[in-house]
């Protein structure tokens, strides 16, 4: 049945009565918004489609409260609230997809694939940090680091330093071999289910270090690298039906748009 404003007025909707005329533009805008965010993570997800060890992101959102509806007129529900005035959507958050990816035999003895709750440990500047990223090499000083440059942690929770550059190997199990000689062990870990990993470019995940928990018999695939777990192909499908949302959302930011002009118009006519 139809909502008439009370008699006296709430913060809520009063504030509901004067933005009436252009909840149309609110909602147009805020899909708009909420679909540039979607667009931003999905082509984030394409540059890092070959990227190694890569976990693509996963943006959600959530309805926007523009105010509260309340009952009124006669009756013991006058003032009752009988629901929210919905206004679009906003972004709620981008959640990481921790799903696993292909796994690709590359035959190069630094390179090693993590399966099931498993990350390697690198360490940082800013401290140690997570990475499914198994593609070590050699640093000038003999010293084992990922791609960028940052020292591959032992289970020891010292760097790892190779004897002889010309015979190396990782085994199934993360020990890491030099001139035959087993010379450290990677430290494998595992991260409590539901604890939250943060991002931090570079294919580097911070987790609480409450939550890891190292993993005492390791899993891993020699010479091999896990892919990114991003498809090319759901990643176009996602981007064109964000592109064509926006489309959608503009042309309705137009129609409203234009249907105020012609609504101020006419009252500064008459």
């Amino acid at each position: 049945m139809p909502v008439a404003l009370p008699q006296t007025e709430t913060p809520d909707v009063r504030f509901q009565r004067k933005s009436h005329m252009i909840r149309g533009v609110y909602t147009a805008a805020s899909a708009m918004l909420a679909q540039e965010t979607a667009q931003s993570v999905i082509s984030n997800n394409l540059a890092n489609v070959n990227t190694p060890g890569y976990k693509g992101d996963v943006a959600t959102f959530e309805a926007f409260r523009l105010g509260a509806m309340v009952r009124t007129g006669g009756g013991a529900s006058v003032g009752a609230a009988i629901g929210t005035l919905g206004g679009g959507a906003v972004p709620h958050a981008v959640s990481l997809d921790l799903s696993a990816g292909p796994v690709k035999r590359t035959g190069n003895p630094l390179d090693v694939a993590a399966t099931g709750n498993q990350f390697f440990v690198v360490r940082t500047p800013g401290g140690d940090r997570l990475t499914r990223a198994g593609e070590f090499t050699v640093g000038g000083d003999g010293v084992l680091t990922d791609t960028v440059g940052h020292p591959v942690v032992g289970a020891d929770g010292r760097t790892i330093r190779l004897i002889d550059r010309a015979t190396v190997a990782i085994d199934a199990q993360g020990n890491v071999l030099s001139g035959l000689r087993v010379v450290g062990a990677l430290n494998v870990v595992s991260v409590a289910p539901g604890a939250r990993l943060v991002k931090e470019g570079g294919r580097l995940l911070y987790a609480d270090p409450a939550s890891v928990t190292p993993v005492n018999r390791p899993s891993l695939l020699p010479e091999s690298l896990e892919a990114s777990n991003v498809s090319a192909v759901e990643e176009m499908v996602g981007m064109i039906g964000a592109m064509r949302a926006y489309e959608a959302a503009a042309k309705a930011l137009q129609s409203e748009d234009e249907t105020l002009g012609r609504a101020f118009n006419e009252v500064a006519r008459a």
